[in-house]
């Protein structure tokens, strides 16, 4: 199940500290929710309660990497936590195209979505170059070229479905 920031009603003020106690409470009575979790850091998020937030967040994502994975990259970026931000976009783009963990896309040229298309070359071009601004340390830069690279998957992905 994929949950976004969006599809749940923002309480204000009063409203939102109760959800807040609420929530804590759901995922002290069932930690392993992911769910709960998540709202519960997209609602410390918007108190501003950003190191609680990611906490959160964290956990959903360790419960359901699927469900939490974006929410938690973009909570980490917005928190200038590039590197750990940088590390989530390449856990999800290892996790789609079935690569081991410690992988890259460099040491690994083979790896190559089933249909070879533009978006294909495109993706392993941009994941190539994150690996690389990576281990000079360019973690900004890297960043933004997993961001490219998952984006270009689900480009490809899309257009495979289609055909």
């Amino acid at each position: 199940m994929v949950w976004h920031m969006n599809s749940n009603p923002q309480p204000d003020g009063a409203d939102l500290d109760a959800d807040i106690e609420s929530l804590a409470r759901a995922v002290l009575e069932n930690p392993n929710s992911a769910e709960s979790f998540l709202r519960l850091g997209q609602r410390l998020r918007q108190i501003g309660m950003h190191a609680e937030a990611i906490n959160a967040i964290e956990a959903a994502a360790s419960l359901d990497f699927e469900g939490a994975w974006f929410e938690l990259a973009t909570v980490l970026e917005e928190n200038r936590k590039i590197a750990e931000a940088m590390a989530i976009w390449r856990k999800r783009l290892q996790h789609l195209d079935g690569l081991k963990p410690d992988q890259d896309y460099v040491a690994n040229a083979s790896v190559k979505l089933p249909q070879q298309s533009h978006l294909n070359k495109e993706l392993g071009r941009h994941a190539a170059a994150a690996d690389l601004f990576a281990r000079q340390g360019n973690a900004v830069y890297a960043l933004a070229e997993f961001k490219a690279a998952v984006a270009c998957w689900s480009m490809a992905y899309k257009v495979k479905s289609q055909s």
